[in-house]
């Protein structure tokens, strides 16, 4: 089978570059498609990456010379279409160049399927959805159906219009599905795919241990966005420290830094909280075994992978019980909840594990990593997105 998948740029993040690897290893031909400031297909680990358009004028110009003559000499009647649909389109002159390099860059391709990553970039394809030439699948990941659609009505209506006319709808969630339906949009088929890891890479901690009784040392991963909960978490932390509980609260994310800045200073939480800009993916999971407990403080939330990786780590997991993270953790089974945007239930929970028999932690530890190798490896998740791939 050919797929392509449509990540906006070719440089994916973590896990969708897991995803597209291990495809490939299941013969599978897959071509990573989206904006690069070059002209030429690359192949890396026999995963092909495709330009499509780009931001530099003299790559961009390439690019439209190039496809236009390949499709012009092996397609002519589809370059036709494809000017006469663009030139009724509404939309502005750079996002119809951008729209015509795609569209014909893979029907050059000749791909079975296009798989979308990112549910907002389907208004880029939504004049050819019709035209049938591959299968379309789009999937659903946190943020971009849980949140910005009630925030933005342009993007809603988007969704509307366009979800209907594709072929399927991959959710990392249960959730998250549901959060579509509650926008009154219909889908052909849709599928829950849990996100999975390469559980063979992962640093293990090979026994799980408290490192202190009477403190505690506490990480979150993630943006520096209001959606991550951070506010209530540094909240949570203040009163810890207001009853002297012993903290540390490390903080890894990129983002606007200004509001989670401004807090720690009015609570007065510099010498217990640190703030470390973006790390590898590698440097990020060595931090998970140097911790005590990983916090998930989200107000909402598909399925984060960083907590699924926690728990494949050894790391034990508190979270806000939000969307997706109910269908990943069973509390006090493998993992913990605590009330959500309720900064008294955080603190409240913490010290409840802070005092949590070691002998019934371990259990939970256990209980999570063997759920993440049931549910969670990359294999299944590649067979089960193959076996949909097949089904649309």
């Amino acid at each position: 089978m050919r797929i392509a998948i449509y990540n906006g740029n070719l440089e994916p993040p973590f896990f969708i570059d897991l995803l597209a690897k291990n495809l490939v290893n299941k013969n599978q031909v897959i071509f990573m498609v989206g904006t690069a400031n070059r002209v030429s297909e690359y192949t890396i680990d026999g995963l092909i990456f495709v330009p499509t358009d780009s931001n530099k004028k003299h790559y961009l110009l390439f690019n439209l010379l190039s496809t236009g003559i390949r499709l012009i000499l092996f397609n002519p009647t589809i370059f036709v279409r494809f000017l006469k649909i663009l030139l009724k389109s509404k939309k502005n002159n750079k996002i119809k160049l951008k729209q015509f390099l795609i569209w014909s860059k893979l029907l050059l391709l000749k791909i079975d399927i296009l798989h979308i990553q990112w549910a907002s970039h389907l208004i880029l394809f939504e004049e050819v959805l019709d035209h049938k030439k591959y299968k379309v699948i789009v999937s659903l990941r946190g943020r971009l159906i849980n949140v910005s659609p009630y925030i933005d009505e342009k993007l809603k209506l988007n969704y509307q219009r366009n979800f209907p006319k594709i072929d399927g709808v991959h959710a990392v969630s249960k959730d998250i599905l549901e959060n579509l339906r509650k926008l009154k949009i219909d889908v052909k088929s849709s599928k829950v795919i849990y996100s999975g890891l390469e559980l063979n890479s992962f640093p293990i901690k090979s026994d799980y241990s408290k490192k202190s009784n009477s403190s505690i040392e506490l990480l979150s991963v993630g943006r520096h966005n209001w959606i991550k909960g951070y506010k209530y978490a540094l909240l949570g932390i203040k009163i810890l420290i207001d009853r002297g509980v012993g903290i540390n609260y490390t903080i890894v994310g990129d983002g606007n830094i200004e509001e989670i800045v401004y807090l720690i200073d009015a609570l007065g939480l510099q010498s217990h909280v640190k703030l470390i800009p973006k790390l590898s993916h590698e440097n990020v999971l060595e931090l998970m075994k140097e911790s005590d407990l990983f916090l998930m403080p989200s107000v909402s939330e598909g399925l984060a992978n960083v907590v699924i990786e926690a728990m494949a780590v050894g790391l034990p997991v508190l979270s806000s019980y939000v969307g997706g993270m109910k269908d990943l953790i069973k509390g006090g089974v493998n993992g913990f909840f605590f009330e959500n945007r309720n900064s008294n239930d955080i603190a409240f929970s913490i010290e409840k594990f802070i005092d949590f028999d070691q002998e019934k932690l371990n259990l939970i530890v256990r209980q999570a990593k063997k759920d993440i190798v049931n549910n969670h490896e990359i294999s299944h998740m590649c067979n089960e997105m193959i076996h949909f791939y097949n089904e649309v």
